[in-house]
């Protein structure tokens, strides 16, 4: 009888490591391009409301209250 010890990251990973690194790659790829789409889309939100908030701050509006306006009702 013999005993063979296999380390566990051989055992878990086999011979798939670098489908999962390239798997992990796409995954990573797939996650920046949806950060840089929700920035995007808060850059435009904010930009699209400045005429609205440079018209409140004209109007006497404080910072403290423009920012409870626009934390609480978002368009």
């Amino acid at each position: 009888m013999r005993s063979r010890v296999t380390p566990l990251r051989e055992y878990v990973v086999g011979n798939v490591a670098q489908t999962l690194w390239i798997l992990l790659g796409a995954v990573l790829a797939v996650f920046a391009v949806a950060c840089t789409n929700v920035a995007n889309l808060l850059l435009v939100r904010g930009e699209a409301r400045a005429r609205e908030r440079a018209i409140r701050t004209a109007l006497g509006a404080t910072r403290s209250s423009l920012l409870r306006l626009f934390a609480a009702f978002p368009p």
